[in-house]
């Protein structure tokens, strides 16, 4: 059966290239076609401040532009999490280790490395097995924290890997006395969790469905990084499909000072272009004024209606 979602889109990029503007106007663009959720994994949340609302911890509704957007907490998705399995991670630990009730409650209550990121994006896969929404706008942090997302689906399976082997000795010691091995609740959820992680392999690879966004501005130092990140996204398997050129000095802009800074971007521009010649580019010009309200990213979205994306 074809389910309503369609496209998972992250927007990327340096700290300061204008990732946030791109991502909340681009669900902007995307609202007019369907169901848009704007999602920002940033510690720094910034799309309440760009659209100049209050801040949420939910789903919220940007009314006037037909999206819906989220401010995942990480911290708060991992206690969700735990909450609703405490049981079964109880039950894996009991099982298979030493440790009592008091000592599973202070490693459950620890927050692990990387557990962010993991439930950062298990939050993503769950909102989209929902099947509520056909655009999903991926607002991410800057590009070490984003590449960590991406390699979330790599973690989890470790993870589980761990907690497998755990389970190992429990069940063998259960085979020998009892001649079979009875799946428990414990081994229930780590199933689950075993087809998120394949689900989230399965879309970071299908490059129709999931697409990646570098979002960049014409200078060498955001140039060399967004270079070095396209070639990351390659070695991970995930199809960069667009590169933003943020920041652009519009001809329209007379006088000797704009024009200086336009011919020293036009050396950027061109570099990019030959560098990332197979990837669609998009240049989008300077602002005199900062975009914030939602009347502002209406006017701002004539840039990024023009992304194709094959959507």
């Amino acid at each position: 059966m074809k389910t309503f979602f369609r496209n998972l889109i992250f927007v990327g990029g340096k700290g300061g290239v204008g990732k946030t503007t791109v991502a909340t106007a681009l669900a902007t663009s995307l609202a007019k076609k369907g169901a848009t959720l704007l999602i920002s994994t940033d510690p720094a949340h910034s799309i309440s401040d760009a659209l100049q609302s209050a801040p949420h911890t939910s789903i919220k509704q940007c009314e006037d532009l037909k999206f819906h957007y989220w401010e995942i907490k990480a911290e708060e998705e991992y206690q969700k999490f735990i909450n609703l399995h405490r049981d079964q991670f109880k039950l894996i630990f009991d099982t298979s280790t030493y440790l009592d009730e008091s000592d599973v409650d202070k490693i459950l209550s620890l927050l692990i490395p990387g557990i962010d990121e993991i439930m950062s994006f298990k939050a993503i896969i769950d909102l989209i097995n929902a099947d509520q929404y056909e655009y999903f706008v991926i607002d991410t942090a800057p590009t070490g924290h984003t590449l960590r997302l991406l390699t979330i689906p790599h973690l989890l399976d470790e993870w589980i890997r761990q907690l497998a082997a755990l389970r190992w000795k429990y069940r063998e010691i259960q085979k020998t006395f009892t001649g079979k091995y009875a799946p428990d609740a414990g081994d229930d959820m780590m199933l689950d969790l075993k087809k998120s992680v394949l689900k989230m392999k399965k879309l970071l690879a299908d490059k129709e469905v999931t697409k990646f966004m570098i979002v960049t501005k014409p200078e060498q130092m955001i140039i060399d990084e967004s270079m070095r990140m396209s070639e990351d996204l390659m070695k991970a398997g995930i199809h960069l499909s667009t590169i933003i050129i943020n920041n652009v000095m519009p001809e329209s802009a007379d006088g000797n000072f704009c024009n200086e800074i336009r011919c020293a971007q036009m050396d950027y521009i061109v570099q990019l272009e030959n560098y990332f010649k197979d990837v669609e580019r998009c240049i989008f010009p300077m602002n005199t004024q900062p975009v914030l309200g939602k009347e502002a990213f209406r006017k701002f979205s004539s840039y990024t209606d023009q992304i194709s994306l094959n959507v």
